[in-house]
């Protein structure tokens, strides 16, 4: 479950419904469950973002990012949080496969 380094894709891509039915779907649940925790409807995470996520990073570090997301109680920013997080994790990711 690696992500796929994609060419840049048009902003429109991402408006549109993922071909693989388990990528959409992770997509909805990380959009759903931000929009649970934040109050203010301006700092949702887009459905577009969520499609965005699961995509160029994949699976693996958008279900930790969730499973985080279930376990913090207070989140000031929950979209702001869930890109830093997978941004650092992915980073974090890189830095240990070019060691090894």
């Amino acid at each position: 479950d690696t992500p796929v380094k994609m060419l840049k894709q048009s902003k429109r891509f991402y408006r549109r419904e993922l071909t693989d039915a388990s990528l959409e779907q992770l997509a909805r649940r990380l959009y759903e469950r931000v929009a649970s925790l934040c109050s203010e409807s301006r700092s949702h995470l887009s459905m577009a973002n969520a499609r965005k996520l699961v995509v160029q990073y994949g699976q693996k570090l958008v279900k930790k990012v969730l499973f985080v997301l279930q376990q913090r109680e207070q989140i000031e920013n929950p979209a702001g949080f869930v890109w830093a997080f997978v941004r650092s994790e992915a980073v974090a990711q890189r830095r240990y496969v070019m060691q090894a």
